[in-house]
Parts: C-alpha cells; sequence; structure tokens
C-alpha cells in the first residue's frame, strides 16, 4: 500500500512539473496557433492582454499546492462576456423550490453499490456519446439534458446510445438559450410535449411571454422527442425562425403523475444528499449544475476540490460516475467545452459522504434524470399517463 501511494504522490508530482515547464515557454503566438484563434485585427491587444492574466493565474494556481493542475486551453485569452456565457447563466427563479419535496427513490441496497462506477465503461460498454463542445453558446443545460437522455434511453432499453440533436432545442425551444441558457428539465419537458401536450413550464405559455418564452413552437410538434444529430446538427448559435422538426426522432422522455398529481417529464435527486447522487447514478449519468472559476475553467488534471471551488449552480453538466483513489473520492463529471479541457472532456471532482453538504463547486445542489419509460414508437404502448 505504501508503494502505490508513493507512485500516486510521485505521479502526481509529476504532472504538476510537466505542467508548469509546457506553460513556463508557452507564448501567445503558439496558443494562437494551437487552437487556430481567429479575431479582428482591433481585438489583438485585449485578446493578448486576457491571454497574460489567464497565464499569469496558472502558475500562481499551480504553485500553490492544489490537488488539481491548470492549464492553457481555448478559453485562455476569451473575454469576460464569453467566459460568463459559457461558464453559466443558468439563473434560479423559483421553478427549482420542489426539489427539496420531490425525489427519486432508488430501491437499492448501498452495500451492493460498486466501488467505483464509470458509465464509459460498464460490462466492456460505454454509454456515453462524444464529448461535445457548446462553443460561444450558453447551451450548456441543453447539452448536460441531452446526455442524460441519449445514455438512459440506451440504459433502459439496450440498444446503441443514440447521438442526439442539441441544435434542435437551442432553434425550438422558444427563447434565446445562447444568451439565457436553460434548466434541464425544461428541456425534457419540451420533448415530452406535443401540439396537443403541453408540459411543465410550457403548459400555460402565455404567462411566460414576459419571461423567457417567446415563441410557442410548439403548436408545430406533432411528436415526442429529440431529433438525430446527424439531421440536425450543431452550429453553436440562435436563429430566430430557424426551428425545424423532421419528425426522425432519437430517444423522448415520458410524462408521468406525480404523488402531487401533477404531470412531469423528469424526476428530481434529493438535494444536498450525496447518497441519492450515488443512488441515482446507479441507473445511469445524471444532470448536475456547478459553478465555474479559474480552477474549473482551465482544469487540465487532478482532484478538483471544494477548496478550490465556491458553490453555485449556473453551469450544467453530467455526473457519470464516481470512485476512489489514493487522493480521496470523487465524482466524475463530464463537461460541454470539448476534449481539449480538462482529461479528454472529463474531470474527477472531490465527492463527500456529508449529508447535507452542497459539495465541491455546489454538484450536489440540484440533481436530475429524464423519466424514460422505453421505446413506446416501436411497441406501442405510449400510455404511460395514470
Amino acid at each position: 500500500m505504501r508503494i502505490v501511494i508513493v507512485l500516486f504522490t510521485l505521479l502526481y508530482l509529476f504532472l504538476i512539473i510537466d505542467a508548469e515547464q509546457e506553460e513556463e515557454t508557452y507564448t501567445w503566438e503558439e496558443h494562437k496557433e494551437r487552437f487556430e484563434l481567429q479575431h479582428p485585427a482591433e481585438e489583438e491587444d485585449e485578446r493578448r492582454q486576457n491571454f497574460e492574466r489567464t497565464d499569469a493565474f496558472i502558475h500562481k494556481y499551480n504553485a500553490e499546492g492544489h490537488k488539481s493542475v491548470v492549464g492553457h486551453n481555448h478559453f485562455s485569452s476569451a473575454t469576460k462576456e464569453e467566459i460568463e456565457r459559457v461558464a453559466g447563466i443558468i439563473k434560479d427563479d423559483g421553478d427549482n423550490d420542489r426539489f427539496d419535496d420531490t425525489v427519486i427513490s432508488e430501491r437499492l441496497d448501498e452495500n451492493n453499490y460498486p466501488a467505483n462506477l464509470d458509465w464509459r465503461n460498464v460490462n466492456g460498454t460505454n454509454y456515453l456519446s462524444p464529448i461535445q463542445n457548446q462553443y460561444g453558446c450558453g447551451s450548456c443545460g441543453v447539452f448536460s439534458a441531452t446526455c442524460t437522455l441519449e445514455s438512459r434511453w440506451a440504459i433502459k432499453n439496450k440498444v446503441k446510445v443514440p447521438n442526439l440533436s442539441e441544435q434542435q432545442i437551442v432553434d425550438c425551444i422558444g427563447w434565446n438559450v445562447c444568451n439565457q441558457g436553460v434548466w434541464q428539465h425544461r428541456v425534457w419537458s419540451w420533448l415530452a410535449s406535443t401540439k396537443d401536450f403541453y408540459l411543465g413550464y410550457f403548459k400555460n405559455p402565455a404567462e411566460h411571454y414576459n419571461n423567457h418564452l417567446k415563441h410557442d413552437n410548439l403548436k408545430y410538434k406533432t411528436y415526442m422527442g429529440q431529433d438525430y444529430e446527424s439531421n440536425y446538427p450543431y452550429n453553436g448559435k440562435y436563429t430566430e425562425g430557424d426551428c425545424k422538426y423532421s419528425g426522425n426522432i432519437g430517444a423522448y422522455p415520458s410524462a408521468y403523475r406525480t404523488t402531487d398529481k401533477t404531470i412531469e417529464a423528469y424526476h428530481r435527486i434529493k438535494r444536498k444528499s450525496p447518497a441519492a447522487f450515488k443512488a441515482a447514478l446507479q441507473s445511469g449519468p445524471i444532470a448536475v449544475t456547478l459553478s465555474i472559476n479559474g480552477a474549473v475553467l482551465y482544469h487540465k488534471s487532478g482532484l478538483i476540490t471544494k477548496a478550490s471551488c465556491p458553490t453555485g449552480t449556473a453551469h450544467a453538466a453530467n455526473l457519470i460516475g464516481y470512485g476512489e483513489n489514493e487522493f480521496g473520492k470523487y465524482w466524475i463529471l463530464r463537461n460541454t467545452y470539448g476534449s481539449w479541457w480538462g482529461e479528454g472532456g472529463y474531470a474527477n471532482l472531490e465527492r463527500t459522504d456529508v449529508e447535507g453538504s452542497e459539495g465541491a463547486c455546489g454538484i450536489l445542489e440540484y440533481g436530475q434524470i429524464p423519466n424514460i419509460y422505453g421505446d413506446c414508437v416501436h411497441d406501442g404502448n405510449c400510455n404511460f399517463i395514470n
């Protein structure tokens, strides 16, 4: 055991030293070439100054002895406005007050949970679609909702993971998601709705016209579900009037009647309960929210701890598993910043067993999963509301 601890410690020190050596000689010109940056000539000075500011933060952070390492990525020269858009624009507008009362109930014995769980490899099967990049659009909630639906659809129906279209949600949900964001459960409510059956937030669209909703695109929607990415590829921007429906759906959440007689298409996970989050992960990835600071935005490797990341709920992502190594317990976080971010788009986030804790980066504040009964398009049984 001591040998293993020493090896992990040496590996951690090597990662820090390697990162420091790489960043020590990394220049603005190299950065532009690596990320193929193109911007107007009048932005050159501002972009370079942003890069230099990021460079100073990276050197300072890595010298402070954190359990994680940060490094340059495609955000290093981004403007404040660009970072705010991708770091999270989800706001708690009161729609989430019921997270304390409506919780999923996973009837599993915790003693039988695996010590480590990673939905990228469960019995040799990868239940995650390839890592995505939301680019400059504040569509993190769309990607988080889509990832959860894709994976849980494949797990539930024992089929290949469908690669679904985030752009369809961006174009069709009814407001400028790139600038205003969207909660994951609203995505599932929209997907489970049709022109004849409005669900959740969309049930009374006129009530929301002065808030988010600008266009009632559901009145043209004749089917539940989400198109395939191949039919409706992502372009990272919202253009009013671009909403399209092909009817070639890859997956969908299903409506059900809750114990308080409301009709929903998703389940909430008990807030600030690591046991509930761990239980929910037994059946598939979950949608979460977290705060983003420099330690997360420029994350490269290692363990992101609560000490290095404040709590918050502005950015949407996914938890796809958990584990424990010599550095401690961790959640496996999947992000939508592309494969340049973290370790191929993933990161380890410090995990606690303390009930009532909001967790590192506020990861235990809001957890959700879509309600999935199965593929009723093919088996003909779509009567899920009872």
